[in-house]
């Protein structure tokens, strides 16, 4: 709800910026002019932000101190905005005191919400220095603030003629930055010993010192505000850059632990299953015929320590290895099962893919397509090829087939999801699955070409009606 309510305000002020634009376009020149059309344009940016950062979803503490520092922000280009247009009308005295008095309050408020969301996100340790340094900021922006409010009517800070209309600094212009430039400097003192994130010092150096040096460069200039506003708008978009960027790979890292601890999950579960079928099928060899028994032994061992080897520390891996490991595994069901016959179309090798990915498609063909014929007789066909923007891969039986997009044998079906997943997450790539009762079942993968380089193969038209 905070969310909505901030981005509800910067919504209004955005409005109000937009019409002010239109009132004043043709009044303003200049300076006066430039600096009015690339605030508004800023605004609208904050307002863009802000709703990016509500759809996110998070409701952290840090999420809700970097949304208002975001919303300050669309505030202090609003009063920038807000000068440029009433400075010099005397009718409108008391919209440009407004807006300097809030000029002047939006930096101390930018800092503490700052403060607060670096201290909430990106500290590893909260340490007592820090809780002291929190009451510092805190303390000298209330101060602060009351001092601006008390400027009125003996203008110690800032004065606006009502007779001209015109902004002027007062005597005591300059407490107000120097105060919060050494708050700003003992806090960065304050943690620069402190066990940062790296993302962290470069925050702390974009923000705040980047708008600080600014400010001080404009006290120069005896015109009131200037483009120390832009400056520090600047400084918010690189923080949420910063941020964005650093989101999507924590995010990207959890995806990657997580599809790593399913698919242990998953060998963990296909290996014994596999592994008890086929010792059970070579202990009924070695009687009948030791040879055959021998054979498979062989193979099942080349199989295991391919396995292992794929899994060992590699999210992707060549399409021929993929290949070798799945014909391994066919030998060995051909034992059990004579009737399964693989027929293959490797039209482009070089490619790479997720482990496993293959395998589990021709075990869902085999068991839960041809095995649930009468006769357990099938075809699984493999192609591979390479197409104008990546790589595509099939597997397609004519097992029994089903309706929809999975079968509906009340069954999770883990293994198809954890393909899906693993294809668009560790390589951007897709799968499809086409079916029909009675006719089998056709698995299309497809692979960017950032995944190998090759050239073979075309389009054709197949009996399930689509282009593969």
């Amino acid at each position: 709800m905070p969310g909505y309510i901030l981005i509800g305000i910067l919504a209004a002020i955005s409005l109000t910026d937009v019409w002010l634009c239109y009132a004043y376009i043709d009044i303003l020149s200049g300076l006066y002019l430039r600096n009015v059309a690339s605030e508004s344009i800023c605004g609208i940016v904050c307002l863009l932000i802000e709703i990016s950062i509500v759809r996110g979803g998070k409701n952290s503490r840090s999420s809700i101190y970097f949304s208002l520092v975001v919303a300050v922000c669309g505030l202090y280009l609003h009063s920038d905005l807000l000068f440029w247009c009433v400075d010099g009308n005397p009718r409108l005295w008391s919209v440009n005191y407004i807006s300097n008095l809030l000029y002047a309050a939006c930096p101390l408020y930018l800092y503490l919400f700052f403060w607060l969301f670096v201290k909430t996100d990106r500290l590893k340790k909260q340490t007592a220095l820090i809780g002291r340094l929190t009451r510092l900021v805190i303390f000298a922006t209330a101060g602060l603030t009351a001092f601006l409010i008390l400027n009125y009517p003996a203008g110690y800070f800032y004065k606006v003629s009502r007779e001209t209309g015109l902004y002027s600094r007062g005597n005591l212009y300059l407490i107000p930055t120097v105060i919060m430039s050494a708050v700003i400097l003992i806090c960065l003192a304050g943690v620069i010993r402190q066990k940062l994130f790296e993302e962290a010092r470069i925050l702390l150096l974009s923000y705040p010192l980047v708008p600080l040096i600014s400010v001080l460069i404009d006290l120069w200039t005896p015109t009131g505000p200037g483009l120390d506003v832009l400056v520090t708008f600047c400084a918010v978009i690189f923080m949420y850059t910063n941020i964005y960027v650093r989101n999507e790979q924590m995010l990207l890292v959890r995806e990657n632990a997580l599809i790593q601890s399913q698919m242990n999950a998953l060998q963990q579960q296909i290996n014994p299953h596999f592994l008890f079928n086929t010792l059970g099928t070579i202990d009924s060899l070695c009687e009948e015929d030791p040879a055959l028994a021998q054979k498979v032994i062989r193979e099942l061992s080349q199989y295991m320590s391919r396995n292992l080897r794929s899994f060992s520390n590699r999210q992707l891996i060549p399409f021929r290895e993929e290949m070798e490991q799945v014909i391994l595994y066919l030998e060995i069901m051909k034992v059990r099962f004579p009737n399964i016959r693989l027929e293959t179309e490797l039209g482009s090798e070089n490619f790479y893919l997720p482990p496993m990915t293959i395998q589990l498609l021709t075990e869902n063909a085999i068991l839960h397509g041809i095995c649930k014929r009468r006769r357990s007789e099938g075809t699984v066909r493999i192609t591979s090829a390479k197409l104008a923007h990546g790589y595509r891969v099939t597997v397609e039986d004519n097992g029994v087939g089903f309706s929809g997009e999975l079968p509906a044998d009340g069954k999770k079906h883990i293994g198809i999801a954890n393909v899906s997943r693993r294809l668009e997450t560790l390589c951007g790539g897709s799968l499809a699955i086409r079916s029909l009762p009675g006719e089998g079942t056709l698995c299309i993968i497809r692979v960017p070409e950032s995944c190998g380089t090759d050239w073979r193969g075309e389009r054709r038209a197949d009996r399930f009606g689509a282009k593969v």
